[in-house]
């Protein structure tokens, strides 16, 4: 962000390049803009395929996921294991 901590930082270190965070767009949205997505590059996935997959998702069967593990969590279970796809599992660390 123009004016925080970390833009002090970069330019203090003469960071070259800095890529500013897409303006309006916080929380789990984040991980599709530049604040995601140039990291993920940086790994190797190819954001192209990461875009057009989180375009295809069933939002029916998100929200039904969502739910399913709202009652989990009421229910009194708090762990929950992901386990991403080969090729995502570097950015998933």
């Amino acid at each position: 962000m123009p004016g925080s901590p970390l833009e002090a930082l970069a330019r203090e270190r003469r960071v070259p390049r800095r890529v500013p965070p897409s303006a309006g767009r916080g929380g789990r949205y984040a991980a599709l803009t530049v604040v995601g997505m140039l990291p993920a590059a940086l790994l190797g996935v190819n954001g192209r395929d990461l875009l057009e997959r989180a375009l295809a998702i069933d939002t029916g069967a998100a929200r039904a996921r969502g739910a399913r593990l709202a009652e989990a969590t009421l229910a009194g279970r708090d762990k929950l294991v992901l386990r991403p796809p080969p090729p995502m599992a570097r950015l998933a660390e």
